[in-house]
């Protein structure tokens, strides 16, 4: 059995939610009908529940952590206050994520070198 895959899906709600739910969930079911192995993690029909006015970023923040920083953006998610704060928030764990790789990078071919220098 083949993991899973899950995308976290960024898309405008407060100006029209009514159509932004709809768009949201066609793009879900595109995603889920083209490539069965993803599974689209949607806040809009995650939170339905909740008041758009009230919301705690921090609950959106752990689910692009829980997929990995996996994160797609549709819509017109630059005119989205919340959509912003998300990839404000992506970009800021990728430079993390980043960083890290790139100390690991560094690191492994210092003790390559120190180990091939060694060996003269």
């Amino acid at each position: 059995m083949t993991r899973k895959k899950y995308i976290y899906i960024a898309h405008p709600y407060r100006g029209n939610p009514e159509y932004n739910l709809k768009e949201a969930t066609d793009i879900c079911r595109e995603l889920y009908k083209y490539n069965p192995d993803v599974i689209p993690i949607s806040p809009i029909h995650l939170f339905s529940w909740m008041d758009p006015n009230e919301g705690d970023m921090d609950m959106f923040y752990d689910l692009i952590d829980f997929t990995g920083n996996n994160v797609t953006f549709y819509g017109n998610w630059l005119k989205s206050e919340g959509c912003r704060a998300e990839a404000e928030y992506f970009r800021r764990q990728r430079k993390k994520w980043l960083d890290y790789r790139l100390m690991t990078i560094v690191i492994c071919l210092t003790i390559l070198y120190c180990t091939w220098a060694a060996s003269w």
